[in-house]
């Protein structure tokens, strides 16, 4: 394999990865919008069984989730496909990421944009939104600070997973994480993939989720007509440890 070719291949993989991350973030926001919508709904609901549901299930079972899935797009370990791992390539390789690559398979999607002087403008700011005004390709002086800001948000996330959810550490060196840590590394993922997307592939997939139909309507309809047959269960006691 020749070097152009190397390079061709690892630009392709490259671009397969932001877009596989690109999926599980979209869905990360998907399952927050789902999430912020019933937790609403049932703490206007106020029932006892509303709030049980609510703090038993609802808000244990969504926090562990999306806590998981953020763990996975942060994890340093040699053997992880993880965005942390993605940008520790880049950063070997920052030369890759040239602006004569990006214009060339931006335009090659946009063939009217190479004669259109407000879209090349449009498209040389999101370049140097991430690379710097001008600079032939991107530095791995900002790969590096985008990959430290992602680390140092998901520090917190990645600790509750690993002492409180997949293990359950006898002492843990964390205190668990809040909603709000959950929240905030969730939303920096979206912001630096989205300015690593532009560049890596042209494409920028991060905008607020939208659904193509009401997923909400069997609630509206009454999922539950019937109640359940042994309402009444003897659950031990659950004390989740955060995402109350």
């Amino acid at each position: 394999m020749t070097e152009d070719e190397d390079k061709s291949a690892t630009l392709e993989r490259w671009r397969q990865d932001v877009l596989d991350f690109a999926q599980s973030v979209w869905a990360l926001n998907a399952r927050r919008v789902v999430f912020d919508q019933m937790d609403t709904e049932l703490e206007r609901e106020g029932s006892e069984s509303a709030i049980w549901f609510r703090y038993r299930f609802l808000r244990p079972l969504y926090g562990e989730a999306q806590a998981v899935g953020v763990r996975r797009l942060v994890d340093e370990d040699w053997r992880a496909r993880s965005f942390v791992r993605l940008l520790g390539e880049m950063i070997e390789h920052p030369e890759y990421l040239s602006r004569e690559r990006y214009l060339e398979h931006l335009f090659e999607r946009r063939p009217g944009g190479r004669d259109d002087e407000d879209e090349i403008r449009l498209a040389n700011d999101l370049f140097d939104d991430l690379a710097g005004e001008g600079a032939e390709h991107v530095s791995a002086e900002a790969l590096i600070a985008i990959r430290d800001e992602i680390v140092a948000d998901g520090e917190r996330i990645k600790a509750h997973v690993d002492q409180y959810v997949a293990h359950v550490d006898r002492k843990p060196d964390f205190d668990p994480a809040t909603w709000e840590d959950l929240s905030t590394a969730i939303d920096v993922m979206a912001n630096t993939l989205g300015r690593i997307g532009r560049v890596v592939d042209g494409v920028d997939r991060f905008g607020t989720p939208t659904f193509q139909f009401d997923w909400t309507e069997f609630l509206q309809r009454g999922l539950f007509k019937r109640p359940l047959s042994d309402p009444q269960l003897d659950w031990p006691e659950y004390s989740p440890k955060s995402f109350e």
